[in-house]
Protein backbone atom coordinates (compact mmCIF):
# COMPACT_ATOMS: atom_id res chain seq x y z
CA UNK A 1 0.00 0.00 0.00
CA UNK A 2 1.31 3.82 -0.27
CA UNK A 3 0.74 6.76 1.53
CA UNK A 4 1.07 10.30 0.86
CA UNK A 5 0.55 13.11 3.78
CA UNK A 6 -0.25 16.79 2.94
CA UNK A 7 2.33 17.89 5.61
CA UNK A 8 4.86 16.24 3.63
CA UNK A 9 4.31 18.89 0.64
CA UNK A 10 4.21 21.89 3.10
CA UNK A 11 0.52 21.88 4.13
CA UNK A 12 1.41 21.61 8.09
CA UNK A 13 -2.37 22.42 9.12
CA UNK A 14 -3.67 19.76 6.75
CA UNK A 15 -3.35 16.31 9.27
CA UNK A 16 -4.88 14.55 5.50
CA UNK A 17 -3.33 11.21 4.79
CA UNK A 18 -4.46 9.13 1.77
CA UNK A 19 -3.95 5.19 1.06
CA UNK A 20 -3.97 3.65 -1.90
CA UNK A 21 -2.68 0.35 -3.69
CA UNK A 22 -0.68 2.43 -5.79
CA UNK A 23 0.56 6.14 -7.03
CA UNK A 24 -2.35 6.35 -9.74
CA UNK A 25 -4.98 4.94 -6.91
CA UNK A 26 -3.52 7.72 -4.16
CA UNK A 27 -3.48 10.56 -6.70
CA UNK A 28 -6.84 9.65 -7.38
CA UNK A 29 -8.51 10.53 -4.08
CA UNK A 30 -5.84 13.34 -3.60
CA UNK A 31 -7.44 15.37 -6.45
CA UNK A 32 -10.44 15.95 -4.48
CA UNK A 33 -9.21 16.66 -1.25
CA UNK A 34 -6.92 18.90 -2.80
CA UNK A 35 -9.38 20.79 -4.79
CA UNK A 36 -12.24 21.25 -2.06
CA UNK A 37 -9.61 22.04 1.12
CA UNK A 38 -6.81 23.41 -0.60
CA UNK A 39 -8.04 24.90 -3.43
CA UNK A 40 -6.01 23.26 -5.92
CA UNK A 41 -7.87 22.91 -9.41
CA UNK A 42 -5.06 22.30 -12.24
CA UNK A 43 -2.88 19.43 -11.71
CA UNK A 44 -0.21 20.28 -13.35
CA UNK A 45 2.58 18.03 -14.51
CA UNK A 46 4.94 19.63 -11.74
CA UNK A 47 2.54 19.13 -9.03
CA UNK A 48 1.92 15.65 -9.99
CA UNK A 49 5.85 14.86 -9.69
CA UNK A 50 6.14 16.62 -6.65
CA UNK A 51 3.33 14.93 -5.16
CA UNK A 52 4.53 11.30 -6.75
CA UNK A 53 7.68 12.02 -4.91
CA UNK A 54 6.26 12.41 -1.77
CA UNK A 55 4.24 9.24 -1.86
CA UNK A 56 5.82 6.20 0.31
CA UNK A 57 5.35 2.76 0.53
CA UNK A 58 3.76 1.79 4.22
CA UNK A 59 5.19 -1.09 5.98
CA UNK A 60 3.08 -3.67 7.00
CA UNK A 61 2.60 -4.62 10.30
CA UNK A 62 2.74 -8.11 11.47
CA UNK A 63 -0.21 -8.82 14.67
CA UNK A 64 0.75 -11.35 17.00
Amino acid sequence: MKQFACRDVGYKDCDYKVTGKDDQDVLDHLKGHASEKHGIKDFSADLINKVKSKIYELKETKSA
